[in-house]
């Protein structure tokens, strides 16, 4: 069987990125606001765009926090980890083996 298309699902199922999103969010908090917030409390974060995080934050310049956010993402993206799915899926393409996960 041919596909015309594949969709992969990234964030946290291919890459578990939960430690580097909510290290980045805490860090740009603490830039932006001021303000500490534990790990536990920016669980919120996960799975919502940024902006509506920003909304909820009260963050009021999103242009801003988001380039702030950017860069200090880029200094939590080697805490991303590949998901148990991404190495199956890399074994499965390396024996050519059609895939459905």
């Amino acid at each position: 069987m041919k596909y015309k298309h594949i969709l992969f699902d990234v964030d946290g199922t291919l890459v578990d990125n939960e430690s580097a999103v909510i290290n980045t969010w805490q860090q740009t908090i603490e830039e932006l606001l001021g303000k500490h917030f534990e790990k536990n409390e920016l669980d919120f974060v996960l799975g919502i765009p940024g902006v509506t995080t920003m909304q909820k934050l009260g963050i009021e310049n999103p242009d801003k926090a988001f380039e702030l956010w950017s860069r200090n993402f880029q200094k939590h993206r080697s805490e991303m980890v590949q998901s148990r799915y991404l190495l199956t899926l890399k074994r499965l393409v390396l024996l050519r083996q059609p895939v459905c996960i």
